[in-house]
């Protein structure tokens, strides 16, 4: 997908791919974060679960900035455990909370966030 723009034959193909009910890897913030801290995240993310009635299972992974710095595209040694922990899967109404639209959205990003 093309970053902080709607891309909309990437969106379609991800669709496609939640259809045919294979898994589906997406980093809901779009870029890759410069100090560590985690960005906002992007709607398409939301939207793709809420559409396709996929549940999220939201997936946390640490310390990977000396592996690949930002603005690299080499991987390096990074020095130290990378970590990974997982949370639980999130449903897509859980994530809509009774909300349509944009204002389901909303709300799917809210409590994704604090899930990870």
């Amino acid at each position: 997908m093309h970053q902080d723009s709607p891309d909309r034959k990437a969106l379609r193909y991800a669709a496609e791919i939640l259809k045919a009910n294979d898994a589906l890897v997406i980093f809901p913030e779009g870029h890759v974060s410069v100090d560590g801290k985690l960005q906002p995240l992007q709607a398409g993310t939301l939207m793709l679960a809420l559409r396709n009635d996929c549940p999220i299972i939201p997936v946390g992974i640490i310390a990977t900035g000396k592996m690949m710095p930002p603005r690299t595209y080499s991987l390096k040694r990074a020095g130290q455990p990378i970590e990974i922990h997982y949370g639980k899967a999130i449903s897509p109404e859980e994530l809509a909370g009774g909300l349509t639209g944009r204002a389901a959205i909303n709300h799917g990003c809210e409590v994704l966030l604090k899930e990870l």
